[in-house]
């Protein structure tokens, strides 16, 4: 069983979701805020923060968050 085939789809999208975000971000600071959102970090440093860290925070906690069991499928039997 692969890494990828053991991750949720919830968990994929809320990442996806969350790069897109921030890489919107990114690219405003890099080009109306002239790259002084973040100070003095040079600004290919700030893009890597702004559109990573993010993304990496809502993986590792959506992948190491506990999921509740479903309760078993009560199915019923048809006679003929």
């Amino acid at each position: 069983m692969s890494f990828w085939s053991q991750i949720e789809a919830k968990v994929m999208s809320a990442t996806f979701a969350s790069f897109v975000a921030s890489l919107l971000l990114a690219i405003l600071n890099a080009t109306v805020a002239s790259s002084q959102l973040m100070g003095g970090l040079p600004a290919w440093l700030q893009f890597l923060l702004v559109t990573f860290a993010p993304s990496l925070a809502t993986f590792l906690s959506g992948y190491a968050a506990k999921h509740t069991a479903k309760p078993p499928v009560v199915t019923r039997m048809h006679r003929p």
